[in-house]
């Protein structure tokens, strides 16, 4: 399994442009699910450079981690499909 966040958050308004890393978020998550590695992540796009953080498990205690706090604190739409479709009874 895996879990990964764009690598910038970039926020502009009138009075500031401010931008922020999600590297604390990210080395939090891989904390808590008991994974030794954060992976940095570049994507070439048709357009674009993705750039984004990963945390990636396959030990079935941090599978079952990510599961349950996935299950009770759900993401976007997209991100509970795919989670859920192929784990389904495997744990």
């Amino acid at each position: 399994m895996k879990i990964s966040q764009r690598k910038f958050y970039h926020r502009e308004n009138s009075d500031i442009n401010y931008t922020n890393s999600y590297f604390d978020v990210m080395d939090s998550i891989k904390d808590f699910l008991k994974v030794s590695k954060l992976t940095d992540v570049k994507n070439i796009r048709l357009n674009y450079i993705e750039e984004a953080f990963e945390v990636r498990t396959v030990r079935r205690e941090s599978c079952v981690i990510l599961i349950d706090y996935l299950s009770e604190f759900p993401r976007a739409k997209r991100g509970q499909v795919r989670y859920l479709g192929p784990l389904r009874g495997q744990f």
